[in-house]
């Protein structure tokens, strides 16, 4: 059956049986990582409106250049992306040899950017929802050992003067 001839039929199918199946090819699309945005503007058109949304909500300038730096990069990449998009970009990220900790961080502004398109309804559904987050290894705690302690303790001048009683109890 070609394109015209599906959606002729489907037209001609009652209000609640079409809504159904465009519901489940929806569905079925999204379990495929396919995407049917093709009626939507690319995400980076509406990257100024969510640096707006995260100045409302009171990000530092910095977090939204760094998520805004980030996203950027990965929408030059795919600027139609779907979530099979996403996990391929990550992994190649960490493949490359970025770390662990940025590659998370990638994550997040993208994580955040399509929440906030599928929130305001400019794209049609949230492509990172479901999306694993990035093992990071846990770095060992270093803690000084007594002698450590007791010679920057004796050595005095790196607190004030009022403070060092204090800090030497």
């Amino acid at each position: 059956m070609d394109t015209e001839k599906a959606i002729d039929t489907l037209r001609k199918l009652p209000a609640k049986s079409r809504e159904l199946v465009v519901s489940l090819i929806e569905q079925l699309a999204a379990a495929k990582g396919v995407s049917l945005a093709a009626e939507y503007s690319e995400p980076a058109e509406n990257a100024e409106k969510w640096a707006t949304r995260m100045t409302v909500e009171g990000k530092s300038k910095r977090t939204i250049d760094f998520y805004m730096y980030y996203a950027k990069k990965f929408l030059e990449a795919h600027p139609r992306p779907t979530k099979l998009d996403v996990q391929a970009y990550l992994a190649g990220r960490l493949k490359t040899g970025t770390s662990p900790t940025a590659t998370k961080g990638m994550q997040k502004s993208i994580t955040s950017l399509f929440k906030f398109l599928s929130e305001e309804k400019l794209w049609p559904e949230d492509i990172t929802a479901g999306l694993k987050g990035i093992k990071v290894p846990r770095t060992e705690k270093y803690v000084p050992t007594l002698a450590d302690v007791e010679k920057v303790l004796a050595e005095g001048g790196w607190a004030r003067k009022k403070d060092a009683d204090k800090i030497r109890l």
